[in-house]
C-alpha cells in the first residue's frame, strides 16, 4: 500500500519515538463493507539485529497500530482506529527475521483474509496495549525496491552446487517463479563471494545470521511468483536448492532495496579504474543508506557513528541525504541525552549492547598484548570513541556546507557543546595508561588532564599496515587501538571543540530542504488510538 509498502524494506523501530506513515486509501476503499489485512514481522522490533545477533532486544509482542480517515459522500467524517472487533491467526509466514531470512509455506496461504465478509471463526482476538512513546510522522525517503538486476550467470560449481551470479554484490532479495508439485521446497542461501576454485562460500560469520530464505509450493500448475516480504541480504551470489526441473536465467531476478534517494553526483573520466571506484562506492552508499547508515548490509547492519562520520562528505556528494541524515541525528541526540552527553559508538544502540552512561574504563595499555580475553574485553568496552562520537560535530558542520542549511547546525549545536563537555570531564577523569602509576608533580598533572586520551579508543582502525602478514587476525586488530589512541583521541578532541559553532539564521542563505524532507500529508496521519501525532512540517 503507497511508496511505505511493507515489502519495501523495515521500519526501524526508535527508543524515543515511534514513525508513522500517511497513505491515501481512496482508491482502496469501495461503496459498502470494507476491511483493513496487515501483516506483522519481527523486523527491527523483535527480530535479530546489529552484531549480536539477539532477538526481542526491543520487545517480543508484535503490535499494530492505524488511524483512517474517511470522508463521506455527505460531507461527515469517520474516524477508525483499533478495537476490541480486531482478531489476528497465523500465515503463510513460518518465521520472517532481517538476518535469518524468510520462509514462506505458500500451501498455508488464506484466500480473501482481508476482504469484507471473511469468515474468521476460531483466529484469535487481538487485545489493546498502550504505546508508551510518542508517535511522529516519518521524515525521510522510504525504503523501496530501487533497481532490479537480471541473472549474470548460472554455474555448476566444482562442488555440483547451482550458484547463481548476478554481478553485483547489493542489498535486497531475489523474486522467483518456480512451477513443481505442492511441498517442494526452494532454499535460497545468499553470500557475497565464491571461493578461489568458484565454490560458493558462506561469508557471513555470526550468530544467526544464516540470510536464508525458504519457499514451499502450493502445487500452482500456473507457477507460482514469490519474493520475501520482511527481509533483506547483502549478496551476489545466490545457491539454489531443491529447484523443481531446470533453472533458468528468466526464473529469478534480484531486487535492490535502499532508502530512495535522489542521486546528486557523478564522475566519468578517461579512467576506468577511477571510474569504477566511483560506481563502486555509490552501489555501497545504496546498500548501507537502508534506513539508517550502517557498515554493511550483510553482517552486522549495525549504525556506526565513525563510519558515517568519515563518509559523509563523499555520501553528500553523491546523493541527497539531508533528511535521511536530518532523521537519524534525531536518534543521534536522544541516545547521546541518556549518556550525559557521551555519543554511542552505534546508532540506535542495540539494547543487548547498551552501557547506558557507564564511564568508558581506563585504557588497556600495559596489558599483554597477546591476551585475547583482556583485548577482547577492552575492545566490548569502548564506547563515546574518539571519531566516532565526533559524529555530532563533525557532520552536521560537513552538512551545513555541502548544503547551505543553518539548521544542521542549529538542530545541533547544544549537543555538540555537550560531546565537547563530556570529552573536556572524561580528559579531567582518567590518564593515559602510560602516566597513571607515575609521579607526577601538579603541574605535570593539570596538563596532561585537558587530553582525552585516557580511555581505549578504535586508533587509528583498521589501518593496513598494522593488519599486514597478521598470524592471528584479532591481535593484529587491535594494533591500532593500543598503539595510536593516545593520539587520536586529542587529535579529534581539537576537531571538535574547534567545530561547535553558534549559528545565527542570517549567517547564510538557507536553500530550500530536498526532497521528502518533510513528511506526506494527505488527509489524516496515522496514530495509535492513544497518541495523536504532530503533522510533519
Amino acid at each position: 500500500m503507497g511508496p511505505h509498502r511493507a515489502r519495501a524494506g523495515p521500519v526501524l523501530h526508535r527508543r524515543h519515538a515511534l514513525p508513522s506513515v500517511t497513505h491515501d486509501v481512496t482508491d482502496l476503499l469501495r461503496e459498502g463493507d470494507n476491511a483493513l489485512g496487515i501483516v506483522l514481522a519481527d523486523g527491527w522490533w523483535a527480530g535479530r539485529i546489529s552484531i549480536l545477533g539477539r532477538s526481542a532486544q526491543y520487545g517480543d509482542l508484535l503490535r499494530a497500530s492505524w488511524r483512517l480517515e474517511v470522508d463521506l459522500a455527505d460531507g461527515t467524517s469517520e474516524v477508525i482506529v483499533p478495537d476490541e472487533s480486531v482478531v489476528s491467526d497465523r500465515g503463510p509466514i513460518d518465521y520472517s527475521d532481517l538476518f535469518i531470512g524468510e520462509r514462506h509455506d505458500a500451501r498455508r496461504a488464506v484466500p480473501g483474509w482481508s476482504s469484507p465478509g471473511f469468515d474468521a471463526g476460531g483466529w484469535q482476538p487481538g487485545r489493546l496495549v498502550d504505546v508508551e512513546i510518542p508517535v511522529v510522522p516519518h521524515v525521510g525517503e522510504p525504503v523501496r525496491p530501487l533497481l532490479e538486476l537480471p541473472v549474470h550467470e548460472i554455474r555448476q560449481t566444482p562442488a555440483g552446487e547451482t550458484v547463481v551470479d548476478f554481478g553485483q554484490v547489493i542489498a535486497g532479495r531475489v523474486r522467483l517463479t518456480a512451477r513443481g508439485p505442492a511441498g517442494t521446497t526452494i532454499r535460497l542461501e545468499h553470500a557475497e563471494v565464491v571461493d578461489g576454485a568458484g565454490n560458493f562460500l558462506r561469508n557471513i560469520i555470526g550468530v544467526d545470521k544464516d540470510q536464508v530464505d525458504e519457499f514451499v509450493l502450493a502445487g500452482d500448475e500456473a507457477g507460482e511468483t514469490w519474493e520475501p516480504e520482511f527481509t533483506f541480504h547483502g549478496f551476489r551470489y545466490v545457491k539454489v536448492i531443491g529447484w523443481p526441473g531446470e533453472l533458468l536465467s528468466e526464473d529469478l531476478t534480484a531486487v535492490v532495496l535502499g532508502s530512495d534517494l535522489e542521486q546528486t553526483g557523478d564522475l566519468t573520466c578517461s579512467d576506468p579504474r577511477l571510474n569504477q571506484l566511483v560506481q563502486n562506492t555509490r552501489w555501497s552508499q545504496r546498500a548501507n543508506f537502508l534506513a539508517v547508515p550502517t557498515d554493511c548490509p550483510q553482517c552486522e547492519r549495525a549504525g556506526w557513528t565513525g563510519d558515517l562520520q568519515i563518509f559523509t562528505p563523499t555520501a553528500a556528494t553523491l546523493m541527497g541525504v539531508a533528511a535521511f541524515l536530518r532523521r537519524w541525528f534525531a536518534d543521534v541526540r536522544a541516545e547521546q541525552a541518556a549518556r550525559d552527553g557521551m555519543v554511542p559508538i552505534i546508532v540506535p544502540m542495540p539494547p543487548a549492547m547498551d552501557l547506558g552512561a557507564t564511564p568508558p574504563s581506563p585504557s588497556s595499555v600495559g596489558a599483554d598484548p597477546h591476551d585475547i580475553v583482556a583485548l577482547s574485553a577492552g575492545l566490548s568496552a569502548i564506547d563515546g570513541a574518539a571519531g566516532w562520537g565526533d559524529v555530532i560535530t563533525m557532520t552536521p558542520w560537513e552538512l551545513y556546507r555541502r548544503y547551505g542549511d543553518v539548521s544542521f547546525l542549529q538542530d545541533n549545536v547544544a549537543a555538540m557543546r555537550s560531546w565537547v563537555d563530556w570529552q573536556t570531564r572524561e580528559a579531567a577523569r582518567l590518564l593515559t595508561g602510560r602516566l597513571r602509576d607515575t609521579d607526577l608533580d601538579a603541574e605535570a598533572r593539570a596538563r596532561h588532564a585537558v587530553l582525552w586520551n585516557g580511555a581505549l579508543n578504535f586508533g587509528d582502525w583498521l589501518a593496513p599496515s598494522t593488519l599486514a602478514d597478521a598470524e592471528h587476525e584479532f591481535l593484529a586488530m587491535m594494533t591500532a587501538p593500543l598503539t595510536t589512541h593516545e593520539i587520536v583521541g586529542p587529535c579529534f578532541q581539537a576537531r571538535s571543540s574547534t567545530s561547535s559553532p553558534t549559528p545565527k539564521r542570517s549567517s547564510a542563505t538557507v536553500r530550500p530542504r530536498p526532497r521528502y524532507d518533510s513528511a506526506p500529508r494527505p488527509s489524516g496521519t496515522p496514530s495509535a488510538p492513544s497518541t495523536s501525532p504532530s503533522r510533519g512540517d
